[in-house]
């Protein structure tokens, strides 16, 4: 999820419903890379409770993911400037090195190597194991696969902000009443954040220390349980906390060496991006 979104010129963290997203300067939203970071730091958290035996708090990593789904609608939907193509290229580049390394990391600590669909996010059998080699990962399957819906969720947002509260409700009601699965509660608070994005909201400014931290939560936040599996199997219960300096380490060299040149050749390739026949300009 990238935080890089398009605001409004006369200020970063001010957006206004009636402007058209995509037109304007790209700015970085200081208090949602803060927030990212924060939400990260509690899937950790939650983690390292359950590495070293205690109450796994798991209400705490469901609440973090459930925040990252909401900001991902709302960022994307800023950003979001018509250009389909440009965007899914954007979103491949931008997610899938991470996401790849993590998930291949996780199979060869349990003897196994990922297959081809699973590289790609198309769900497969194992996908019920993915708790066993990184527990995170089975998140970016739902978010690659709500990734298609945007183009329709923004359109209709755009038109009606109340008619796309009303889409988000539909996806919330289908989870309670229908469903009862995962994919339809994170696909309705996408669809949330989407729509609040049509809507005029200040953001608190935020440290700048807070706002370079969560700037790392996308590999803080995939990376961390591996680290914490590593250690436990060499320290046993204990090796949780041995292993909070190194998971902190590790999500930083990941990001600096991994996430950075995927953020900065998403963009590029979004800017190459042949559009579609419908989106282009006559001369």
């Amino acid at each position: 999820m990238d935080i890089r979104v398009t605001a409004d010129a006369a200020s970063p963290t001010n957006f206004s419903a009636g402007a058209r997203p995509g037109a304007t300067a790209h700015r970085r939203l200081p208090f949602l890379d803060a927030l990212r970071g924060v939400l990260a730091l509690m899937v950790v958290v939650s983690h390292i409770a359950v590495w070293s035996g205690h109450h796994p708090w798991p209400q705490l990593a469901n609440i973090a993911v459930d925040g990252f789904f909401l900001v991902s609608g709302y960022v994307l939907a800023l950003s979001y400037d018509g250009r389909f193509v440009a965007f899914v290229v954007r979103r491949f580049i931008r997610l899938w090195p991470v996401y790849a390394l993590c998930l291949t990391v996780g199979y060869w600590m349990h003897g196994m190597w990922p297959i081809a669909p699973e590289l790609i996010w198309w769900p497969t059998d194992r996908m019920n194991a993915l708790g066993h080699t990184d527990k995170p990962v089975w998140t970016l399957y739902i978010e690659a696969w709500a990734t298609p819906m945007l183009p329709l969720l923004v359109a209709v947002a755009r038109r009606n902000r109340s008619a796309g509260l009303a889409v988000a409700a539909g996806f919330m009601l289908a989870h309670l009443l229908i469903f009862h699965r995962d994919t339809t509660l994170y696909f309705s608070l996408f669809a949330v954040g989407v729509a609040v994005s049509q809507y005029d909201v200040k953001l608190p400014d935020a440290p700048g220390w807070a706002a370079w931290f969560g700037k790392q939560a996308y590999s803080l936040y995939l990376t961390n349980w591996l680290v914490l599996e590593a250690f436990a199997r060499a320290f046993g219960d204990t090796g949780a906390l041995y292993a909070i300096p190194a998971v902190f380490f590790v999500s930083w060299t990941v990001w600096r060496g991994v996430e950075r040149p995927s953020i900065r050749l998403s963009r590029r390739a979004s800017a190459a991006a042949w559009p579609l026949p419908w989106q282009r300009r006559p001369a």
